[in-house]
């Protein structure tokens, strides 16, 4: 293949559009089922990465970073409350705000009950997501909790010699924007498409509009 044009410029290549990936409402329930058959020390913790992705659209690297203290604050009383939205510093060092739903946020007072009960650190400053000795989830952690879940719970691609896991860690945020779009495809498409590129810190609008595909025609 060649590499430059015959005035010397470099070739690049143009980018494939791939059509995003996202977790259908069958395959939800499927994991959702899966979560509540599991017992171990860690299921409460991995189901949460999971509905944190797919509640508000984190990358990886987000929900690795998240503190207790981004999502919850405490008064001078020591009464917490779950915020009403967090900031984030993901991908190229871009800031954006990140709205707290309902039930997300009701997810996020049941699982910090979860973790005080473990035995897990819930300061403010303590990672929301622990690994062993209470210390930060680790990167491939987290890639691994995705993994290993889907899996467990039957979601796996056999076509291709050993069983591969059919979503990823980035399939959660893929779902987070197919979902919103389907739940706010009423605004109006311009400025449905405007505020979900803010909530997932796109640049370019053309990124977001990927999700159109399969967002707007239907649910899940």
């Amino acid at each position: 293949m060649k590499k430059h044009r015959k005035d010397g410029t470099k070739i690049v290549p143009k980018r494939r559009s791939v059509e995003p990936v996202f977790i259908t409402k069958q395959d939800w329930r499927r994991l959702m089922g899966h979560f509540k058959k599991m017992h171990d020390n860690e299921a409460a913790r991995d189901r949460m990465v999971f509905v944190t992705g797919v509640l508000t659209g984190l990358r990886l690297e987000g929900l690795q970073w998240l503190d207790v203290g981004d999502l919850v604050q405490e008064d001078a009383a020591g009464r917490r409350t779950v915020r009403g939205r967090f900031t984030v510093i993901e991908k190229g060092d871009v800031e954006r705000e990140v709205p707290i739903s309902a039930e997300f946020a009701r997810e996020v007072e049941a699982y910090l009950k979860i973790k005080k009960h473990l035995g897990e650190p819930v300061e403010l400053d303590s990672p929301l997501f622990c690994g062993r000795g209470d210390a930060r989830i680790g990167y491939s952690t987290v890639q691994y909790v995705v993994t290993r879940r889907c899996l467990g719970a039957g979601l796996a691609d056999y076509s291709a010699g050993p069983p591969r896991a059919r979503y990823s860690v980035h399939d959660l945020r893929h779902t987070f924007a197919v979902n919103w779009l389907i739940e706010h495809k009423n605004m109006g498409l311009e400025v449905a498409l405007t505020r979900l590129a803010g909530i997932m810190g796109h640049a370019d609008i053309r990124t977001t509009q990927k999700y159109l595909k399969v967002g707007v025609d239907g649910e899940l």
